[in-house]
């Protein structure tokens, strides 16, 4: 599947006006327990994905050019920010990074309050 050249919101959206009629008419054929099991594993398959085609393009490109901190200053460092404006209900923790040379990101959502 070739990369996408739209805002990834966009693409949600424009996916949904398939994929919701399309579940549904399922959910209607097969029940509903069965047709969301089906839609969860391909839609979780999608996301893998696509966190490995954002890895490749992004992380892996600072890394390559020998500038991982470029990499923790143009995209790990927003992660805190956008919590904050998707939602002034949550917060985000978060301790290491693999930017900054660990295995894995550790983000932790929790509802203030």
């Amino acid at each position: 599947m070739p990369t996408p050249t739209i805002a990834h919101l966009e693409r949600r959206k424009i996916e949904g006006g398939v994929l919701i009629p399309m579940v549904q008419a399922f959910q209607r054929a097969i029940g509903k327990e069965r047709a969301n099991e089906i839609a969860r594993e391909v839609i979780i398959e999608l996301a893998r994905r696509d966190g490995e085609r954002w890895r490749r393009s992004c992380g892996e490109f600072y890394k390559e050019l020998g500038l991982p901190e470029l990499g923790q200053l143009f995209h790990c460092n927003r992660d805190f920010a956008m919590v904050e404006g998707f939602s002034p209900s949550l917060t985000l923790k978060r301790t290491q990074t693999i930017m900054e040379g660990e295995s894995h990101c550790d983000f932790r959502f929790k509802r203030k309050g």
